[in-house]
């Protein structure tokens, strides 16, 4: 159970072999039921799948070891060499986010070893887009860099932006002096220049993208605003 977007709580996670399509996974009645009964274990009131206000479900890759259960298959990503000395061919089976700068660094080792390049890793101590903060974290950023630039901000509109796009916030700010510079107000904290922003720094291409992806505004909206989102980019916005 995860505090979520300060007024929500998120529960996870199942562990359950996914045989539909993977591009479109959905998390089902079934999960809906059984997180809702293993977090009421612990709680005054047991949440019910009703109360869920939305749902979204990803698949996990995980290399088939031969065990038919998936809580015990191996959480560790395993890669796989082909074709050295032709054209190599890479294979990563596994592999989760947390970890996918170390996996990404292996990747570039193994293949630069069978090309015979030989260059150093440099991605452990750079900064993703957003991550150049000051020694005091995101906080500190907030209170000494983004609130004395952008004092008409309502901080908790101010916060959520600066936690979506970090030290790269008064990039997407720029000059402007008021909310009537932000264009178009979509509702849920979401304004035009971050959708501009979104389409263009960040490869956003449909309202789900944009609402879900790349921020939760999508919670904090109707459905006739999330709608208009959409409406925005050409499309309609998925149940």
């Amino acid at each position: 159970m995860i505090p979520w977007e300060g007024r929500f709580t998120l529960l996870g996670t199942t562990d359950v072999v996914e045989s539909g399509d993977p591009r479109h996974p959905q998390a089902t009645d079934a999960e809906a039921d059984y997180l809702c009964a293993a977090a009421g274990r612990y709680l005054r009131q047991a949440p019910r799948p009703q109360d869920a206000v939305w749902r979204y479900a990803g698949v996990r890759p995980l290399y088939d070891d031969g065990s038919g259960d998936p809580s015990a298959i191996t959480r560790d990503y395993t890669l796989r060499l082909d074709g050295e000395g032709q054209v190599p061919v890479l294979s990563v089976f596994g592999g989760k986010l947390t970890t996918y700068r170390r996996l990404a660094e292996q990747v570039v080792d193994r293949l630069a070893a069978a090309l015979g390049e030989a260059r150093p890793a440099w991605t452990e101590a750079s900064s993703l887009p957003g991550g150049a903060m000051p020694a005091g974290g995101l906080g500190d950023y907030v209170a000494r860099e983004v609130a004395p630039r952008y004092p008409w901000l309502p901080p908790q509109h101010r916060d959520a932006l600066a936690r979506r796009h970090g030290s790269e916030l008064p990039e997407l700010l720029g000059d402007a002096r008021g909310p009537a510079d932000l264009g178009e107000d979509f509702g849920g904290g979401l304004y035009e220049r971050e959708l501009e922003w979104m389409l263009a720094r960040e490869w956003a291409l449909t309202a789900e993208d944009v609402l879900w992806r790349r921020s939760k505004c999508g919670l904090h909206m109707t459905p006739a605003q999330r709608e208009r989102v959409a409406q925005r980019l050409g499309g309609q916005e998925p149940n």
